[in-house]
């Protein structure tokens, strides 16, 4: 449907037919409108990232990114969709979309509740933030009163009467609506692999973490406690937001590290590489929040198979969900087990069947318990993981036969 990307003035004319075609539109959607968003929906999400780079000569504000942006919500401004309050009362989701106000508080607020949903809410969580986007595509196409229009970073003047959304403000609602997006992509490939949550022994947990509370070694080394911190700041990360920052200073992108520690309080900041830093094994397992824990046992698995086995294991053996889409192919293909990370959550790759983990340590105990029982405990044909698999995850010794009989004793 779409020209190539790289064919810029034949994209773009393209992108501005499909704005033109609902610019005067009230029509309610057809069918064949309703296929034309889930392709622009799927574009959006999985070429944003590139799209957003390529700016106009001219006007230098604007970039591709933006335009397909406003051809999405001319789309979206003719959608009717009300979302489930039996699902928003579960997931205390807000749905007040008076003001331009209220509605950038919506975009916020998905990005904040990704952690609560399921992949078996995505008919639900893809109706509520359609019915968002449609909500915010108003302000992004027309102009109100300030009454209306009640973001002032976010707004700027026709006249004395009528405000709009500004380049910046364009730009800021894009990036929400592009990630929103690609979340759901990675939703809609991933559910139909989904399957019940597997049954682990609280034992094997257990084990892991005393295996992992003995590792005193890694915990020595400065760099793999930085490690710790890194993975940890990615867990905040709030990527459109640090596409936005890229945008207004005009191409300057800032790390990961940077963008995180200049979002939150710096006392809080400096508190958490305090501990990161200087807390032994036991205190950061047993972290009151749950994703230092995740991050701590992260960086650990990394450091072991480096050290044991040369290999760079979160590479190789993890996804996370902002890479996800890019190697899904080669997901379906891979022999063996993966732990992946959607919407917040952990769940464990097989056999193109997906199984649903509540937290890291048990992911990993199910890796290894399919790597054991169906890969011989061999990663590549060639490393043989089997000495790691018994130290993390003991065999349960079996109860030593009881012979009855007569016995005679002899004196």
């Amino acid at each position: 449907m779409f020209p190539n990307i790289d064919r810029h003035a034949e994209y773009i004319a393209y992108v501005k037919e499909l704005y033109l075609k609902n610019l005067k539109n009230s029509n309610p959607i057809d069918e064949n409108d309703k296929e034309e968003i889930k392709v622009i929906s799927k574009h959006l999400a999985m070429h944003f990232t590139k799209l957003r780079n390529i700016n106009d000569d001219d006007y230098f504000e604007w970039n591709h990114g933006m335009c397909l942006g406003l051809a999405y919500f001319g789309y979206l401004q003719r959608v009717s969709v009300e979302p489930n309050e039996i699902f928003c009362r579960e997931k205390a989701l807000m749905t007040k979309h008076d003001t331009l106000a209220d509605v950038i508080f919506l975009m916020h607020h998905i990005d904040k509740k990704w952690s609560n949903f399921k992949l078996t809410d995505l008919y639900n969580v893809q109706k509520y933030i359609n019915f968002v986007h449609s909500k915010i595509s108003f302000f992004a196409l027309n102009a109100d009163s300030l009454k209306k229009m009640n973001r002032w970073n976010l707004i700027k003047s026709l006249n004395d009467r009528y405000f709009t959304l500004s380049t910046n403000g364009i730009m800021y609602v894009v990036c929400r609506a592009a990630y929103h997006q690609r979340n759901l992509q990675v939703a809609k490939v991933m559910q139909p692999m989904l399957q019940s949550r597997p049954t682990l022994e609280e034992r094997d947990v257990k084990n892991l973490y005393n295996w992992a509370k003995e590792q005193d070694t890694y915990f020595s080394i400065r760099k793999f406690r930085m490690r710790m911190i890194n993975i940890l700041w990615t867990f905040f990360n709030d990527e459109p937001s640090r596409c936005y920052y890229t945008y207004i200073r005009s191409g300057e992108v800032p790390t990961i590290l940077s963008h995180v520690t200049a979002s939150y309080p710096s006392q809080w900041i400096s508190s958490i590489q305090h501990e990161l830093l200087y807390h032994k094994a036991p205190e950061l397992l047993e972290h009151r929040n749950p994703l230092v824990q995740d991050a701590v046992l992260i960086a650990l698995f990394e450091a072991h198979f480096k050290t044991h086995y040369n290999l760079a294991w979160s590479r190789y053996c993890m996804c996370m969900e902002d890479t996800i889409l890019e190697v899904y192919e080669k997901l379906l293909t891979v022999e063996h087990p993966m732990i992946l990370k959607v919407w917040g959550q952990f769940y464990v790759l097989w056999n193109k069947q997906l199984f649903p983990c509540k937290r890291f340590q048990e992911a990993m105990v199910y890796w290894f318990q399919l790597l054991r029982d169906h890969r011989q405990s061999t990663l590549f044909k060639n490393i043989n993981c089997s000495n790691t698999i018994n130290r993390v995850l003991p065999p349960v010794a079996e109860p030593r036969a009881v012979q009855e009989g007569i016995f005679e004793v002899y004196l």
